[in-house]
């Protein structure tokens, strides 16, 4: 039995080829090396490198000694050891050992060294070379990685475009039936050529949703045909199509109940739908529920998406996750993840607690946004231990779920900077299910073994290699103790610790090592092109032809708050917590981890990237019950919440974030006053139905702003009154 549930994947699905002889010396350099990075705390590390092993023929029964062992010296391990010199020149010394391998070997099993070498250490010039990777200023880079960065930077740049299109929207009053047995009265419909939306909301937000579709649908659009703006008609595949959305699930069970008395839908039908979240009936209507707006938005797409099922299903899945992670920030719909590992044949054996909380850990960060199930993916890579796309091929997009849908976004991800999928789709189009794998490999002129090597590689082009992460460190560690980020952090926490309901059991947020860099190179970015400071969204925004621009910079600007460099951590906080905009995401229960960065001008804390969505009822008010020292004024920021209101003259924000609806509520409605003693103090109210500044609606977030500042040493009283519910809450505050 395989003790290390790792090494027992990498022996079930990579096993070497059996002609390629690696010296005893190098295995041993190797063992030496494992159970150093075990001594030192390096969980990761050792595993990655017993993996490794294994994949270069290290025997079964060696491979269950080394990992019992070193398991054991990382549990004797005191604490994680940043800098592990004696690991490093071991593994130094296997890399050369494999580097005088190279000439000797061809084909796939020089590309297996290759590969190893580098990831032992990434500055082997043989290795790179073997690869057919070339040397430029910014240091080695594989052949194509030009030419897919700057695909790369394009398709950032449509993703912060996207939400500027200007969509021609009609709307007006509904009585649709099934809309009024619903909602129980008449709504709103929005309209955009033939498509539809029916919902019980507002006419500016069902606009909204039905905007952000057709923005979703551009993005879809330049990724596979490269159109810009949205796109036409003929593009979708229902382009005369009505869709009744809620986010109310007693609204949902009653319209399926409904549908079911006026034979709209069968029994069969009925039955199924009554655990799904969505059902079409025999009208042509399609009906909806989501909790939130984004997640309406992503299932709309997905019915909308002209890409079929079939032997194209992998594509499909791929490339809608792709679209609602990057940029509705939701996933896709009915993502359902799988906690139990995959069946890998006899050698898997049940990972250990340790690894198992690891492991969890790691997924429900890819479970909150795009860059969390790129990292996990590229944990993966690293531990050997990926699906192969083989698994992924099947005939409904909908039976793909955990890590072969992560597999299958990842590797749509690669083909969509390489502009590949579109002619994916066409030579896909006329095959059949039993042959669409083959299909993938002749149109992509690969083999099995290089169509997953070429993707690993690209998954893991900007990760370190082993001797980079635990030799000697130019800067201190990402969190490390007195650094701003972890001072940030901790008062963030200490913050959320006074709010966030103890019944959550929310986790700390922690610091991500992965987004540091993107938030570095914004700032860097902003202090060279300090003119886009003072405007929004120009201040979130790298524009490629300015200077300093990076991919990884946009992609942080654009999830990021951004303040000035030199305060306090509290001082930093307690500016963004007097703004609205830029209080909401600090106080999201379901903020995992924050990127943290900072240059001698500016502060850049990435909270939008790894969010998970909401899977409870909670609220969140601030300021906090029985606050004390609340500040009289709000801060301004760009852009303006009250654009109404002259700039400097609002009171400080009160605002309610609420989660999840009840069981049998109605539609989310909540309403707010303040008052000094029995006086109601006059004041603004935006909320998602009603947004004072449509350009920008946090979700499920309610909030007032005195017209006038607050007084000084007064106590005030909030109440909150849940519409259509007997729910109601009431608290004070002193300024």
């Amino acid at each position: 039995m395989i003790h290390s549930p790792l090494a027992a994947l990498l022996l079930a699905a990579f096993a070497s080829p059996a002609e390629l002889k690696v010296p005893l010396s190098t295995f041993n350099s190797l063992e030496s090396a494992a159970h150093v990075l075990a001594k030192g705390g390096r969980a990761e590390e050792f595993r990655e490198l017993v993996a490794m092993l294994s994949s270069l023929g290290y025997s079964k029964d060696n491979a269950e000694k080394l990992s019992g062992a070193c398991e054991k010296e990382l549990k004797a391990a005191k604490s994680k050891v940043n800098e592990l010199p004696d690991a490093v020149a071991r593994m130094e010394q296997a890399a050369t050992d494999l580097g005088a391998l190279l000439p000797a070997l061809k084909g796939e099993e020089q590309a297996l060294v290759a590969h190893s070498i580098l990831r032992l250490d990434d500055e082997r010039e043989e290795a790179h070379k073997a690869l057919g990777h070339v040397h430029s200023a910014d240091g080695w880079q594989r052949a194509e990685e030009t030419k897919l960065r700057a695909r790369r930077t394009r398709i950032l740049d449509v993703l912060q475009q996207a939400h500027q299109y200007e969509c021609e929207i009609t709307t007006e009053p509904s009585s649709l039936d099934i809309l009024v047995e619903m909602h129980g009265g008449p709504g709103t419909v929005a309209r955009w050529n033939g498509i539809s939306i029916y919902a019980p909301w507002s006419a500016d937000r069902t606009t909204r949703v039905l905007s952000e579709v057709l923005r979703a649908a551009a993005v879809s659009a330049f990724l596979t045909d490269g159109e810009q703006g949205l796109p036409p008609e003929s593009w979708f595949a229902r382009p005369r199509s009505s869709w009744v959305l809620t986010d109310s699930k007693k609204e949902y069970d009653r319209a399926l109940k409904k549908s079911l008395e006026h034979e709209w839908i069968d029994k069969q039908t009925f039955d199924q739908s009554q655990t799904l979240v969505g059902f079409l009936d025999r009208r042509g209507n399609g009906i909806s529920y989501a909790p939130s707006e984004s997640e309406n938005e992503a299932a709309v797409l997905c019915w909308l998406a002209p890409i079929q099922d079939g032997p194209m299903s992998a594509l499909k899945a791929g490339h809608l996750s792709y679209v609602c992670q990057a940029y509705l920030g939701t996933p896709l719909p009915g993502f359902s993840w799988r906690q139990d590992p995959h069946d890998l044949g006899e050698t898997f054996i049940k990972p250990t607690p340790q690894e198992q909380k690891e492991r969890d850990a790691r997924l429900a960060v890819a479970k909150a946004g795009l860059p969390g199930a790129q990292s996990w993916m590229s944990w993966l890579v690293r531990q050997h231990a990926d699906p192969s796309f083989a698994r992924c091929v099947v005939d409904f997009f909908g039976k793909l779920s955990g890590e072969e849908l992560l597999k299958c976004t990842s590797m749509v991800e690669y083909w969509q900077e390489k502009g590949e999928l579109r002619s994916l789709i066409n030579g896909l189009s006329e095959t059949i299910d039993a042959k669409a794998y083959a299909t993938y490999l002749r149109l992509l002129e690969e083999t099995p073994q290089s169509l997953e090597a070429n993707w690993r590689d690209w998954v893991v082009r900007d990760e370190p290699s082993l001797c980079a992460r635990v030799g000697k460190q130019k800067s201190p560690p990402v969190g490390a103790a007195g650094s701003t980020e972890e001072e940030l952090r901790t008062a963030l926490n200490a913050l959320r610790a006074k709010v966030l309901p103890a019944a959550l059991k929310i986790a700390p947020v922690e610091l991500d090592s992965s987004l540091a860099p993107g938030c570095l190179a914004h700032a860097e970015y902003l202090s060279l092109n300090p003119g886009q400071v003072q405007h929004w969204p120009d201040v979130h925004n790298e524009f490629p032809d300015k200077q300093g621009y990076s991919s990884a910079g946009a992609w942080a600007g654009a999830h990021a708050l951004v303040g000035g460099a030199g305060a306090k951590a509290g001082e930093t906080l307690e500016g963004w917590l007097a703004t609205y905009f830029h209080r909401v995401p600090l106080l999201d229960p379901g903020l995992l981890r924050v990127g943290c960065a900072a240059n001698k001008d500016y502060l850049v804390f990435d909270v939008y990237s790894l969010r998970r969505p909401p899977d409870a009822s909670w609220a969140i008010v601030w300021p906090h019950e029985e606050m004390q020292k609340v500040p009289l004024t709000a801060q301004d920021e760009l852009p303006s919440p009250v654009p109404q209101a002259a700039t400097g003259s609002l009171g400080y924000p009160i605002t309610v974030q609420v989660g999840l609806p009840e069981a049998g509520d109605p539609p989310l409605e909540v309403e707010m006053k303040l008052y000094n003693g029995k006086d109601e103090v006059e004041c603004w109210f935006s909320s998602p139905e009603h947004p004072l500044n449509p350009r920008l609606v946090p979700p499920r977030t309610f909030a007032l702003f005195p017209k006038q500042p607050l007084k000084a040493g007064t106590r005030y009283q909030v109440t909150a009154e849940w519409l259509g519910t007997t729910r109601k809450k009431s608290w004070f505050f002193r300024t």
